[in-house]
């Protein structure tokens, strides 16, 4: 609709007339009085122009002119049908392309992905090690805490040795004999 508008204002235009959307003034009809091209009637094949042409007109073309308008149509639709193969061939090397880089895109991902579960495997591997060794340590600890306490009771019963004047006092037993 706006086309059409705008091609109407241009052929106005060019008339030296001005189209507007509002109600007429006889101000606006023409061109100014004071142009140079200002004609009192419009131009007679701009009243042919505005007649709309009756509906049982045939438009009648010489041969030359059909045989050129049905070259020029021949040519359309070639160069259409060249443009909708070329599309098409264009379309299919495309997905040619996308499948093949989907394929590369799996094989890659799923090369990955081992090597994920590889690495996990792995992980799976040093962490039993881990494990295993941190029990060793454990016990290790263990051994060596008992082995701090036993050295550490001796050291004591040193230290009272060495109180009581470096000897070893027996504890007496209370006898039961009367022998004294």
């Amino acid at each position: 609709m706006r086309d059409a508008i705008a091609n109407l204002q241009s052929v106005y235009k060019r008339l030296g007339r001005v189209f507007t959307d509002g109600p007429q003034d006889s101000s606006d009809g023409y061109a100014p009085l004071e142009s140079v091209d200002h004609l009192e009637h419009p131009p007679k094949d701009v009243v042919e122009e505005e007649r709309p042409p009756p509906d049982d007109s045939v438009h009648h073309l010489d041969p030359y002119e059909m045989d050129r308008a049905i070259d020029e149509l021949r040519d359309d639709l070639k160069h259409e049908r060249d443009r909708r193969y070329a599309l098409t061939d264009t379309v299919r090397k495309n997905r040619k392309g996308h499948e093949a880089d989907r394929a590369r895109d799996r094989a890659d991902y799923a090369t990955a992905q081992l090597q994920v579960e590889r690495d996990v495997r792995s992980l799976f591997g040093e962490l039993a090690t881990a494990r295993g060794e941190i029990s060793r340590l454990n016990t290790e600890v263990s051994y060596l805490r008992d082995q701090t306490d036993r050295l550490e009771r001796e050291r004591k019963n040193l230290m009272d040795v060495l109180e009581r004047g470096g000897y070893l006092h027996r504890k007496k037993k209370a006898r039961t004999d009367s022998t004294t």
